[in-house]
C-alpha cells in the first residue's frame, strides 16, 4: 500500500483530504499539522510504510513559503502543493523543487483532481519509461523530471540500444526520444518500435528543438504518439507525459 502524507494545519481541511485519500484503494492517509510533525513521521516510518506522495500546505505554524519544500527534499517525495492563495513567486520557486502540482484549495474540482493525481502517482510506481538521447545531460534531466512522478526510468544513448532495452525490459509503456540521435535516427526508431509494439502497447513521444521542425510531421506519421519541445516548462512536460500514459491505459482497457 502507498501512504500519502498530508501536511495541513487546518483540522477541517486535513480531515477532508484524509477522507479523499482513504476512499482510494491502496492509499493510506497519514496527517501532520506542522513541519516538525511531518519530519517526525517520515524519520520514524518503518521501511514497509512507503510514502508515495505528500500533500502540502505552504503556510504552517513552523514553516512559511518554501521552508516546507526545502525540508522535504531529502525524502525524495513527489509533492503536491495545496494552498489557499496563488503566489506567482512561490509557484516559480516550487517548480524548482520536487513539486508535481501546485493547486488552489478553493478550486471547484480540486478534490477530484487530487484523487486522479494520487492514483496516477501510485500507478507510476509500476510504469516503465525509456529515455533515448545521445546527450548524457539531456537523459539525466529527463530522468529527474520523470522520477519526480514516481516513474521507473531506463536510459539508452542510441536507437540501437533502445531496441535492445525494449526487448530486455518487457512492458515499457512510454519511449521518450530525442529527434536527433546518433546512428539510427528517431524516424527509423519509431518505425521499428511500431513494427513490434502497437500504439496500445507503447506510446512514443519525440523531443524536438526548433531546427527539427521539418522532421516533425514525418516522425508523427511514422508511428509516434506525440511531440514535445525540449525546453518546455515542467508542468507542460508532465501534463503531456501523463496524458499519453492515460490514453495508453484507455486503449488497453477498451474492448476489442
Amino acid at each position: 500500500m502507498g501512504h500519502v502524507l498530508i501536511i495541513e494545519d487546518s483540522p477541517t481541511l486535513s480531515r477532508g483530504m484524509a477522507r479523499l485519500v482513504r476512499g482510494q484503494a491502496n492509499l493510506v492517509p497519514v496527517t501532520a499539522m506542522s513541519l516538525s510533525g511531518a519530519r517526525l513521521i517520515l524519520d520514524s516510518a518503518p521501511p514497509e510504510e512507503h510514502f508515495m506522495a505528500a500533500l502540502v500546505d505552504m503556510h504552517l505554524p513552523d514553516a512559511e513559503g518554501t521552508d516546507i519544500l526545502d525540508a522535504l527534499q531529502r525524502y525524495q517525495l513527489p509533492i503536491i502543493v495545496f494552498t489557499a492563495d496563488y503566489d506567482a513567486v512561490l509557484h516559480a520557486e516550487a517548480a524548482k523543487r520536487q513539486v508535481v502540482e501546485y493547486l488552489l484549495k478553493d478550486s471547484p474540482a480540486v478534490g477530484d483532481y487530487v484523487v486522479r493525481l494520487l492514483q496516477r502517482l501510485d500507478r507510476n510506481r509500476h510504469t516503465k519509461v525509456l529515455v533515448v538521447d545521445g546527450s548524457r545531460l539531456a537523459r539525466a534531466s529527463a530522468r529527474r523530471r520523470l522520477e519526480r512522478h514516481n516513474l521507473v526510468v531506463f536510459e539508452a544513448e542510441s536507437g540501437e540500444l533502445a531496441l535492445q532495452l525494449l526487448d530486455a525490459q518487457q512492458g515499457v509503456s512510454l519511449v521518450l526520444t530525442a529527434l536527433n540521435l546518433p546512428g539510427m535516427d528517431a524516424d527509423e526508431l519509431s518505425r521499428k518500435i511500431r513494427h513490434k509494439y502497437p500504439r496500445k502497447a507503447t506510446a512514443i513521444i519525440g523531443v524536438w528543438d526548433p531546427d527539427h521542425v521539418p522532421q516533425l510531421a514525418r516522425f508523427l506519421k511514422g508511428g509516434a504518439s506525440d511531440i514535445l519541445m525540449r525546453d518546455c516548462a515542467d508542468e507542460v512536460f508532465h501534463l503531456r507525459v501523463m496524458q499519453n500514459l492515460e490514453l495508453l491505459e484507455h486503449l488497453q482497457s477498451a474492448p476489442l
